[in-house]
């Protein structure tokens, strides 16, 4: 059985490691753009994050292991000219262990971001992925999820 809640301040060694187990998959795949490093949030960055209520994890209800944690942060779009009136809520990183995939887990934490984002009257849930990243697009994907922008880039 799971638990979907907010992230406290004794979670941040497991979401550390969850955290460099996504980077080395992105340090591997874009090597030019990300750097190999150990720390990718510190202590005080991460209880800023959790301080602000936008830090989500799925764990196991009995013994407290964190499968996965969702980052969110709430963008505004108002009074401009060209664009329509939205209140986004953005996924700034989300992440399942590796070992936990395929389990209806990463779906579950989706759904629970998912009625955050009704009942708090959002317009859209929105993010990036990697072209590289075809288990997360397919992922995505099944969860509903449309591409709705490409990002183009080209080294100089």
């Amino acid at each position: 059985m799971s638990d979907f809640r907010k992230a406290i301040k004794s979670d941040f060694a497991a979401i550390q490691n969850l955290k460099k187990e996504v980077h080395s998959i992105h340090v591997a795949a874009e090597p030019h753009f990300y750097k190999d490093s150990s720390e990718l949030i510190s202590q005080e960055d991460f209880e800023k994050e959790i301080a602000s209520d936008q830090v989500y994890i799925i764990s196991d209800l009995t013994e407290g292991t964190i499968y996965g944690y969702a980052f969110l942060r709430s963008i505004q779009v108002a009074d401009n000219p060209i664009i329509h009136d939205q209140k986004i809520l953005y996924i700034e990183d989300f992440c399942i262990a590796d070992e936990y995939r395929k389990q209806g887990l990463g779906r579950e934490l989706m759904q629970n971001i998912e009625h955050i984002a009704k009942e708090k009257n959002y317009t859209s849930i929105e993010f990036n992925v990697w072209a590289f990243n075809s288990n997360a697009i397919e992922f995505y994907k099944r969860n509903g999820f449309s591409m709705s922008r490409i990002r183009m880039k080209k080294d100089i």
